[in-house]
């Protein structure tokens, strides 16, 4: 039994839980196209400083992504 329909668990807890599994979704969707975007920009030898200015990736992630 889903924990949204646990009688137990209060309707507006049951909706705080959902919104924030959501929230992390959409965050994690982000991060990972950002990703994807960044690797095709180093696959092309943009600049660092393009990469981060168009992604909001830091060098640093951006210099793992290169290593990878």
């Amino acid at each position: 039994m889903s924990i949204l329909f646990d009688e137990r668990v209060p309707e507006w807890e049951a909706q705080a839980m959902f919104d924030d599994a959501i929230e992390e979704a959409v965050a994690t969707t982000k991060e990972n196209t950002l990703i994807e975007v960044a690797k095709k920009f180093l696959k092309n030898n943009r600049p660092l400083s393009e990469i981060v200015e168009y992604t909001g990736l830091t060098p640093t992630e951006i210099e793992s992504l290169q290593n990878a």
